[in-house]
């Protein structure tokens, strides 16, 4: 492609990126964007600006900083290329995740998305650990048995397309 992805414009001249940015700063009171060292610095506006804690270490990576950086008892993590979402979906996906405050919340369905994902600081340490100890998927950083998968169905899909895809 040859340029950001997250700095091409939608067709009515917003920024990929800024689409799921709003939407996230609509749920939490602190946002953060966190991207490669050799990435573009383009930070949504009211967004504090976080570099990857290991360069090349994947999506991971992102989270581990933000995890690092959080002060609050949950990280909410969306892509910068999720257009889709809004702030009535991640509302209720946050909504769903606090009622079990001990598991991380992923979306589930025909198959596992590793993105929004909702991580109570209660699992901080073992995702950072895990990351430490060379995984980088997403999907698997989150031990199994303290994942629990919010089904479609339970989400508002805004249009027909759901936020994930």
């Amino acid at each position: 492609m040859g340029e950001d992805k997250l700095l091409m414009r939608l067709p009515n001249g917003e920024l990929l990126v800024e689409r799921p940015a709003g939407a996230l700063a609509s749920v939490c009171g602190t946002c953060c964007s966190v991207r490669r060292a050799q990435a573009p610095a383009f930070v949504p506006e009211g967004f504090e600006d976080l570099l990857d804690v290991e360069p090349g270490g994947g999506p991971l990576a992102g989270v581990v900083s933000a995890v690092k950086h959080a002060r609050t008892p949950w990280v909410l993590v969306v892509g910068g290329d999720m257009p889709a979402l809004d702030g009535r979906f991640l509302r209720a996906f946050m909504d769903l995740a606090e009622r079990e405050p001990h598991f991380a919340l992923m979306v589930g369905g025909r198959r596992l998305e590793p993105l929004p994902l909702a991580l109570p600081m209660a699992l901080a340490n073992e995702v950072i650990q895990r990351f430490q100890l060379g995984e980088r998927t997403l999907r698997r950083a989150v031990p199994a048995s303290r994942l629990r998968l919010a089904e479609p169905h339970q989400l508002p899909v805004h249009g027909e397309r759901a936020p994930w895809l």
